[in-house]
């Protein structure tokens, strides 16, 4: 398992702009993925943090289009107003959009307790028959 505090464990880090809540405005953030979270901070060191997203099955990325500046949205939950981010370059947001996609479903851990089972089919034979009898 990887450690939140190295940041050189982390799969990746840089630089982005996010979005301010109050004005609007557009912020530099060091942003660090690693397997369980996102963590958006004010430093490299990874000390003053603004926002920890959990890698949770609700959290929801989706490449903004239309937009001057290639950016890209994180929705944490299903009810949270989403987070914007910009880089320089298409080339950097794609990037960064595929390490989300690729941590998100490697991080997804499935049981049988997320499914719902709506039908079940059985092969039912003479020989698995007189089994059962036995």
């Amino acid at each position: 398992m990887k450690s939140l505090k190295d940041p050189l464990s982390l799969p990746k880090r840089g630089w982005l702009k996010k979005k301010g809540n109050n004005q609007g405005l557009w912020h530099n953030r060091y942003v660090s993925i690693s397997d369980h979270s996102i963590i958006v901070s004010k430093d490299e060191a990874i000390t003053n943090i603004d926002i920890v997203i959990p890698m949770t099955p609700d959290v929801t990325f989706e490449l903004v289009r239309g937009a001057t500046n290639p950016r890209f949205q994180i929705k944490p939950s299903k009810d949270a107003q989403p987070i914007l981010f910009s880089a320089c370059s298409s080339e950097e947001i794609s990037e960064w959009f595929n390490v989300f996609r690729s941590i998100q479903t490697t991080c997804t851990k499935l049981s049988m307790d997320d499914f719902q089972i709506f039908l079940f089919l059985a092969d039912v034979t003479m020989e698995r028959s007189c089994f059962a009898e036995i």
